[in-house]
């Protein structure tokens, strides 16, 4: 996974940026697997520190099963209702990617819809000369990793 997030997917995500994309220096953050259990874990409505965000799905989730990451249009949105508001849904499949710009672009996870479910996600991080993972916000990794 790490060759595949430093060559081709990296040339993807270059691709989407139109300049120069670096992969993250700190392992903990280049390539993070996301996993939701059940129907009481997502990931909240957010946007990303990092400009380009690379999504590689691991499982299927067919459409009604939920899982489903909800991409909000306008950039003001903060929440998930204010995102549903002008969205785009993509529906799971394992092995399909997605390249978007998580900076601009709020998003979230909706909740799986039956107990038993699991979805996987390798999320990768790619930074810009215009952005670069200098900018990213320690507060970040106290939040993930208890840092000070």
């Amino acid at each position: 996974m790490d060759k595949l997030y430093r060559t081709t997917f990296l040339d993807m995500a270059e691709h989407l940026a139109g300049e120069p994309v670096s992969p993250a220096e700190d392992v903990r953050y280049g390539v993070v697997l996301n996993v939701a259990i059940g129907t009481d874990m997502r990931l909240e409505c957010h946007v990303d520190s990092n400009p380009v965000e690379g999504l590689l799905f691991l499982t299927d989730h067919p459409r009604q099963a939920g899982g489903e990451l909800v991409i909000g249009h306008n950039p003001e949105a903060r929440s998930a209702a204010e995102v549903d508001a002008d969205c785009s849904t993509i529906i799971p499949v394992a092995g399909h990617a997605l390249f978007f710009r998580g900076s601009d672009n709020p998003h979230y996870v909706r909740f799986l819809k039956n107990n038993d479910d699991i979805r996987i996600v390798a999320a990768m991080n790619y930074y810009t000369e215009t952005v670069p993972e200098s900018s990213r916000p320690a507060e970040i990794n106290q939040y993930l990793f208890g840092e000070e």
